[in-house]
């Protein structure tokens, strides 16, 4: 496989049998202006009774473009949109939305959605109001034990090496950075294959735990996310060594929640959410013409 890096960092319908859906959703023309919300699920609010939780608002478009200003002043009523949900490997069923309280338990709750299919497991399940399929083309979930993947990971972290040392930055109460990054163990946790941008040659998404094990490995390692297609190697973002990889649990790392169409344009993109502090972001990552752009939203704060 040819192979491109790119390190990112910093996080439904009661459908009708699928062939009636997609052709439902094709046929559709977006009404214009017309927002089309996406938003997650807390997974720790499911209840069995209802199948249905809360939801946070993650992100929103209008005519395949992101909205601007704050979503949840763009998107104030969630009751007035259809929602459904999708898994990984294709839609759900539909999802019914009743409004939440915008404040509670300290974080900006969005809607309760109830879903007779929804799983309690809700990884990587994501609910959207849109008159496209999300999912234009399935991941596939890869085991992440190949050589080439821990070979791009570590391509990846040399470049973000030499940015350090260019930058002439420091680490440990102004030690100046000198190939910290380069000791550090590394372990492959996820690899993801996607045809993001249509264009017949698949890409791969590589997570990646960076740094020492200890009592809490994954808060405690910096989490590296890169973009896999061809023998280039073109670094977005890098890790600030004092914040992300060293304060553990005040500084989350991102996390791909999961790859879609999140705004029709035809692209899929790769949905990573993360935060720092009191602040929870969405980022949504496109990848066209070998380039990425990113459109980040904040979606949660905590009191």
């Amino acid at each position: 496989m040819r192979m491109t890096i790119t390190l990112l960092l910093p996080i439904a319908v009661a459908f009708l049998p699928l062939c009636v859906a997609a052709a439902t959703l094709e046929g559709t023309e977006e009404e214009p202006g017309k927002l089309h919300p996406i938003i997650g699920f807390l997974d720790w609010d499911f209840d069995p009774e209802t199948n249905g939780c809360d939801a946070f608002l993650m992100g929103a478009s209008t005519d395949s473009e992101w909205v601007e200003g704050q979503i949840y002043e763009c998107v104030e009523r969630p009751e007035d949109y259809q929602y459904f949900v999708y898994s990984q490997t294709g839609p759900i069923g539909e999802a019914f939305c009743t409004p939440a309280d915008p404040v509670w338990g300290g974080a900006y709750i969005y809607a309760h959605l109830e879903c007779s299919d929804l799983p309690q497991d809700l990884d990587r399940i994501f609910a959207i109001s849109a008159d496209w399929n999300p999912l234009p083309r399935l991941p596939v979930f890869e085991n992440v034990s190949r050589r080439t993947f821990r070979d791009a990971i570590a391509r990846a972290i040399r470049i973000v090496d030499e940015k350090y040392m260019q930058r002439d930055m420091t680490v440990f109460e102004d030690e100046p950075y000198n190939h910290h990054l380069l000791s550090l163990p590394f372990e492959v946790v996820e690899a993801i294959r996607i045809d993001l941008d249509g264009d017949g040659t698949e890409e791969v998404i590589l997570s990646a735990l960076v740094g020492e094990v200890a009592d809490e490995p994954d808060e405690t390692r910096a989490r590296f996310i890169v973009l896999v297609e061809d023998s280039n190697v073109i670094p977005l973002f890098s890790l600030d060594l004092e914040t992300q990889l060293y304060l553990g649990l005040e500084h989350w790392s991102p996390t791909v929640l999961f790859v879609a169409d999140a705004n029709g344009d035809g692209n899929m993109e790769i949905v990573i959410g993360g935060g720092c502090c009191c602040d929870y972001y969405c980022t949504f990552i496109t990848y066209r013409d070998g380039g990425i752009t990113g459109r980040d939203f904040l979606t949660t704060k905590y009191y």
